[in-house]
């Protein structure tokens, strides 16, 4: 495994420091020195320093000195075990100068607080304790399995369950943290992504993505975008999208956004929660999935969770944008199609609800609302030449 090759420089902090604190070439490297001696007292750093570092296992030199005796000032990947890297890899950078301040008492407004810690066997001790702590909840989350063992176990728990509603494995999706069950029928299809999350050290957990096609409203949906944008795919898009498990209720711990996206995911932190929570999931997903589901499965289904009135009374409602985004589009549609008696109704409340957006300087929510003004009045007249019609 390739690692950086420095951590940590006691001479950079030196360049970037304007004082007059004595002895500051070797203040400079006191918080480095702790973190090493922490490495050497748990067996942490190689084999050529871990032999080179009796005195600070013995406590007759700190962890400062031998970093200025041996490392030359410098916190170096070379330095340290494969165990060794791999928790300084996660941890060092991101998150060690604030648990050095917040176990010595540090002010962090004050740039020359750090230069003016003691290198004593005391002030070690109260970081050691913290680093104990962060490599146990490291140790915790480490020995949770990659994505590939996560996505095992999530299947072997749900392929039952899937299998008895009608789904099957996509046979045409090839990936190692997500397993894709499908349902096809003559109203269209759905689909039940599982999805195994390891972005350690930022997060790890699980997601369950709902989503479905209702063939009719899908062409109507396909057919609207193009006029605006011909190069539209001509794969027909999906109609309902639900990423955030409304349907799971209330979890223990908050759900988490998955890499900036729409999808919410559950986090897990030790190994021990993963079956327990799995379980859970899958319940709640027998419980409420297939009544939402058959739902989807008709225009009216469709109508009566998407085209309420207002349509923030939705379930399923996203907040302001919901009105211009691609889910926008397949509300009003699908009001529509099914002959809503409140359709001009609905196109009102979107006229006035997007000169309330919040962006609305920005050149892409122009873009976006520009058309949905357009679609409003494409609907406006399609409802007029009906009327006529019917008279």
């Amino acid at each position: 495994m390739k690692y950086d090759d420095k951590y940590d420089d006691a001479e950079n902090w030196l360049l970037n420091c304007e004082t007059e604190i004595p002895d500051i070439g070797q203040a400079s490297g006191t918080h480095i020195g702790f973190y090493l001696a922490w490495l050497v007292n748990n067996a942490l750093v190689s084999d050529w320093l871990s032999a080179h570092a009796e005195s600070v296992r013995q406590r007759t030199a700190s962890g400062r000195t031998l970093l200025f005796d041996r490392c030359d000032g410098k916190l170096m990947a070379d330095d340290l075990s494969e165990r060794g890297n791999r928790f300084t890899r996660d941890y060092y950078q991101s998150r060690y100068f604030k648990d050095y301040e917040e176990a010595l008492g540090l002010d962090p407004d004050d740039p020359e607080a750090t230069f003016t810690v003691e290198d004593s066997w005391l002030n070690y001790e109260k970081v050691a304790q913290r680093l104990d702590t962060r490599f146990q909840e490291w140790q915790t989350v480490a020995a949770l399995p990659n994505r590939v063992e996560l996505l095992q176990i999530m299947e072997t728990e749900f392929s039952t369950w899937l299998e008895q509603m009608g789904f099957i494995r996509n046979p045409y999706l090839f990936s190692d943290d997500c397993g894709e069950y499908i349902k096809t029928g003559s109203w269209g299809r759905h689909t039940i992504a599982l999805r195994a999350i390891d972005d350690r050290p930022k997060f790890y957990g699980m997601a369950v993505e709902v989503s479905s096609r209702l063939t009719v409203l899908a062409q109507a949906v396909r057919d609207d975008l193009v006029i605006d944008n011909p190069r539209q795919s001509s794969e027909l898009p999906s109609t309902f999208y639900e990423p955030e498990l409304k349907w799971l209720g209330d979890w223990p711990v908050p759900l988490h956004p998955f890499r900036g996206g729409p999808t919410l995911a559950i986090p897990i932190t030790d190994s021990r929660q993963i079956q327990p929570a799995i379980v859970i999931v899958r319940k709640h997903a027998a419980s409420k999935l297939p009544e939402l589901l058959k739902t989807l499965e008709t225009l009216d289904g469709y109508e009566k969770l998407y085209c309420t009135k207002p349509f923030s009374a939705s379930p399923y409602f996203r907040g302001a944008h919901a009105y211009i985004t691609y889910i926008g589009v397949v509300r009003i549609l699908c009001a529509e199609l099914a002959g809503n008696p409140h359709l001009l109704a609905i196109c009102d409340e979107i006229e006035r609800a997007l000169d309330t957006l919040p962006e609305l300087k920005n050149p892409e929510v122009q873009l976006e609302v520009k058309e949905m003004r357009g679609r409003l009045q494409r609907i406006r007249v399609r409802s007029s030449s009906k009327s006529r019609r019917m008279r």
